[in-house]
């Protein structure tokens, strides 16, 4: 006990405001019916479960913190290939008053599907995508939908178990190498239907490199655009033999005065940058300290 509350004190004193504002995958709606937190879904670690993945080439960019996410799911539920599901996301609770994320932790969401039991390998393929349109990010979108993002299964897709991988890049800290947050959470699935496709995937890690137009960006910059990471977003019935690469083409961006961060960005307080990897390290691995 005295360790937990000793590396709680250290993480409030280091980064008070982002230690409260993170995010994790919490549960799924399956035909209209929201399922209780945790049904179908890997396990979080018990300790910093909403804790962004440090590093993008990490193993734990697959379903999230390992070992637990690598931990099958209570059950597989069942879902038709053409069918909507929807992803719910929360800070810390399932409470309505519960805040999703914290409103500077701007940046896209992903989802994609694995024929997968283990995630391992080059078998992740999109099929959502929404990153910065509008003058809107993903992640405002979000939270006004009060953390639910609703996705459809393609019509296409030959049945099977599979596993669905939410994701969202937090960019608040990405206008430097390896200061993205990505948080990250698979559901198990069985989907049903007469479809015969198998979308060629990429694998995750692997996919995403630090560098990545969409992994090192700057918000605090002019811009008009966004490349959002991974392949293009698999569309029924076209079954590409690989996965579709994206345009290579840069965000327009301008510089302007670092101290003057864009109008939408002034109005949000200012968060911290991501906790340092040792410290997070420790946060799951506390040593044991003498009573």
């Amino acid at each position: 006990m005295r360790s937990f509350l000793l590396l709680a004190f250290i993480a409030f004193v280091c980064f008070p405001q982002s230690v409260f504002s993170h995010t994790y995958l919490s549960s799924v709606v399956i035909n209209g019916e929201k399922l209780v937190e945790g049904d179908c879904v890997r396990p979080h670690p018990a300790l910093a479960y909403d804790y962004p993945i440090p590093l993008v080439t990490s193993p734990d960019m697959t379903c999230g913190w390992l070992p637990s996410a690598a931990q099958p799911a209570n059950r597989k539920c069942g879902i038709s290939a053409g069918s909507s599901i929807g992803i719910q996301w929360h800070h810390s609770s399932t409470d309505p008053s519960d805040d999703i994320i914290a409103a500077t932790h701007l940046g896209p969401c992903l989802v994609y599907l694995a024929r997968s039991d283990d995630g391992a390998g080059p078998v992740w393929f999109k099929i959502f995508e929404q990153g910065f349109s509008n003058g809107a990010w993903c992640v405002s979108n979000l939270i006004a939908n009060k953390g639910l993002l609703t996705v459809t299964i393609p019509s296409d897709i030959a049945p099977g178990n599979y596993l669905l991988r939410g994701e969202i890049i937090a960019l608040h800290g990405a206008n430097v190498l390896n200061g993205v947050q990505p948080y990250v959470g698979c559901v198990e699935l069985t989907i049903s239907g007469s479809g015969t496709a198998k979308p060629a995937g990429v694998a995750i890690p692997g996919a995403y490199s630090a560098s990545d137009p969409g992994m090192l960006f700057n918000l605090y910059n002019v811009f008009t655009s966004y490349i959002i990471p991974g392949p293009a977003v698999y569309k029924a019935n076209s079954s590409p033999s690989s996965p579709t690469t994206k345009p290579t083409v840069k965000p327009t961006t301008a510089p302007v005065n670092p101290t003057t961060p864009p109008v939408n960005l002034l109005l949000l307080p200012p968060t911290p940058p991501a906790p340092p990897l040792n410290l997070l390290l420790l946060l799951l691995n506390p040593p044991q300290l003498p009573l």
